[in-house]
């Protein structure tokens, strides 16, 4: 397999993942304002909608959109338990966690990088926007479970942790919810959470 990533963006999440399955794959950076490989090649051709990730099969075969690649490796690597087994009230709680994660808070991020930058009034009204997304999760974490799921490490926590890392763009810091705070710097101690990071250049942030 070969993930196409572009380094703090959203495939952090799929990439996390793989090396939580232990899978065997490599990693192709994308500049997204050429859309080429890192080979040179048109990604279009791969994704055509120009974003990452893309997970490429080794028949070829290309998945797109990050919930359904955590997904697919989930499913692909079942004794990693990145999710609970299908058909099961379990897995569609965690869905619905991945789901949130993906339409409502990494949605809830995207005018933070706009260009032009919004205005003053325009940034306001997506911090509140945000932060009554976040004041969920935080509400989620305050029975203290470890995980979203409890005990147990998902994908949907791979992307909760890969959102959360935007935060320095915003008017907030993740200290100012304390459960949430607590999170990322729980997943950031995994060793496979540090694997990727390291992958992509992005070391620094698990000091921070």
């Amino acid at each position: 397999m070969k993930l196409f990533i572009r380094p703090r963006a959203g495939s952090l999440a799929p990439h996390i993942a793989l090396y939580e399955a232990e899978a065997r794959f490599s990693v192709d950076i994308v500049d997204t304002q050429t859309q080429t490989t890192s080979k040179g090649e048109d990604y279009l051709a791969l994704n055509k909608m120009g974003y990452v990730p893309t997970l490429q099969l080794d028949n070829g075969v290309c998945i797109t959109e990050g919930p359904a690649i955590l997904m697919f490796i989930a499913d692909s690597f079942p004794a990693s338990r990145l999710a609970p087994r299908p058909g099961t009230v379990a897995r569609a709680h965690m869905s619905g966690f991945l789901n949130f994660v993906a339409a409502e808070i990494h949605k809830s991020f995207s005018p933070f990088f706009v260009t032009p930058p919004l205005s003053l009034e325009g940034r306001d009204a997506a911090q509140k926007k945000l932060n009554r997304k976040l004041d969920h999760m935080e509400e989620v974490f305050s029975d203290g479970r470890a995980y979203l799921m409890g005990d147990d490490f998902t994908v949907a926590d791979a992307y909760l942790m890969t959102v959360l890392r935007w935060l320095p763009a915003t008017d907030q810091v993740v200290e100012n919810w304390s459960y949430l705070a607590a999170f990322l710097e729980r997943i950031k101690a995994r060793p496979a959470v540090q694997a990727a990071m390291r992958a992509e250049g992005i070391e620094e942030e698990l000091a921070a």
